[in-house]
């Protein structure tokens, strides 16, 4: 089977893995441990140039996923109907809405699944061939509050090209342990680095579908807010393929990041003795 767009430099395969083996690290799970379960899902949105290359490289995994879904979100009509036509050639499934957002997409998505584990992928971008085996064994073992686990991105062009193997530790430290350093800071947790756990992404409601922009940063913080823990994995799981089209440099996202500061605002009303949050949220503003 042949890619839509073959990325350079970075070959993620096209051969579907059956009956994959787990292979954990001892560190993290023993050979006991309960074969976790796990639903990829990718938002879709006239999405054709580069879906074809974000769906091979999540059945190429070392670790196949339990369920893979596709929402489309309302695309036009040409680009619906691409990706049904490629559900005939690759497995996976699809589930068609009006346009919601990135957000509602995503929680159609999970809603609609039952694994005990969530995996995001945007269209646009897609993972290495150990995302899920890496995050699976980063997992800890016997921890009722397990919110998530994530890893760092390598950053490539629209073709894949790679500009940097890793970036999250430039940004923003890791892990997520400190309020105000939250606050303060765009996180620089990608869902689609970041293995998700459902009880948690269920508690607290999933994504907060009004943003389409930084809904992300949205998600993390309520998840760390409700006491569950997340860990780090120092190793790239995911290319992240940043170009002029990306939804980062749109009028949409700067409006959402404006959104956001004003939910984090009436969420976080300074202390007038201590003047905590005040000083946090100037920075992020």
């Amino acid at each position: 089977m042949e890619a839509h767009r073959t990325p350079s430099l970075l070959e993620v395969g096209s051969t579907l893995m059956v009956g994959s083996t787990l292979m954990v690290s001892p560190a993290r799970r023993s050979l006991n441990s309960k074969v976790p379960t796990v639903v990829v899902v990718i938002p879709y949105y006239n999405g054709s140039d580069t879906i074809e290359r974000a769906v091979v490289s999540v059945l190429n995994q070392t670790i196949a996923p339990n369920e893979f879904i596709i929402v489309n979100d309302g695309s036009r009509e040409d680009e619906k109907n691409f990706l049904h036509e490629l559900a005939k050639r690759y497995e996976f499934r699809i589930i068609d809405q009006v346009n919601g957002g990135q957000g509602s997409a995503r929680n159609a998505g999970v809603f609609a699944s039952t694994s005990e584990y969530i995996s995001f992928l945007d269209q646009d971008d897609f993972y290495l061939r150990t995302h899920i085996q890496t995050l699976i064994n980063g997992i800890p073992e016997n921890d009722p509050h397990f919110g998530w686990v994530y890893g760092d991105l390598i950053e490539a062009d629209g073709e894949g090209n790679v500009v940097r193997t890793s970036m999250v530790k430039e940004h923003s430290k890791h892990p997520k342990t400190h309020i105000f350093d939250l606050l303060r800071h765009d996180m620089h947790v990608l869902p689609s680095a970041s293995l998700i756990s459902r009880k948690a992404f269920e508690d607290v409601g999933g994504f907060d579908p009004q943003f389409m922009g930084y809904e992300d940063d949205d998600l993390f913080m309520r998840i760390f807010r409700k006491n569950y823990t997340n860990s780090f994995i120092d190793r790239s799981v995911t290319v992240w393929c940043i170009h002029t089209d990306s939804t980062s440099y749109s009028i949409r996202m700067s409006r959402s990041r404006l959104k956001y500061f004003k939910k984090l605002a009436a969420a976080f009303p300074d202390d007038p003795i201590k003047m905590r949050f005040v000083r946090a949220m100037a920075d992020f503003g």
